[in-house]
């Protein structure tokens, strides 16, 4: 499962220690952030694109900075446009942006052990797709026998 990061310049170690995490408890998640995967010389807009298109999930760190950020507001509406699932996770009191204030948030304000919570929402996710591609493939490759 490919799991893009947005996050603001300020919460780079955030995205790092996200993605060293998430890749601790479940090897399969493999997660990406931009300056982790953008070497010089490339077209970092086109790489960005290119990395929220091929994602499934968008976590969005979301702080005062990000909130304000026009780089990450407009990787969340890309991926909004996109109709990728994105799981807003909040790190300080911050005004949401309105493209994911009725998006439920998970809270890492005050603790960490929200990351059982995180994990279950990526794998509920999962298991709800993996069920919807199932019951499509069933219907459209194997139609009922009349």
């Amino acid at each position: 499962m490919r799991i893009f990061i947005s996050y603001s310049i300020k919460r780079h170690f955030t995205a790092e220690h996200f993605t060293a995490e998430l890749k601790e408890r479940d090897e399969k998640l493999d997660c990406w952030y931009d300056s982790a995967r953008i070497h010089g010389g490339d077209d970092w807009e086109a790489v960005i694109h290119e990395e929220i298109s091929s994602c499934e999930i968008v976590l969005y760190i979301l702080d005062r900075d990000s909130a304000k950020s026009r780089y990450c507001n407009h990787e969340i509406s890309l991926a909004m446009g996109q109709q990728k699932r994105i799981i807003p996770i909040l790190f300080e009191d911050c005004k949401k942006p309105p493209q994911v204030a009725r998006l439920q948030h998970i809270d890492f304000r005050k603790t960490t052990r929200e990351w059982e919570r995180l994990i279950n929402s990526i794998y509920h996710f999962l298991h709800t797709n993996r069920r919807l591609f199932c019951r499509f493939y069933i219907i459209v490759f194997h139609p009922p026998m009349i």
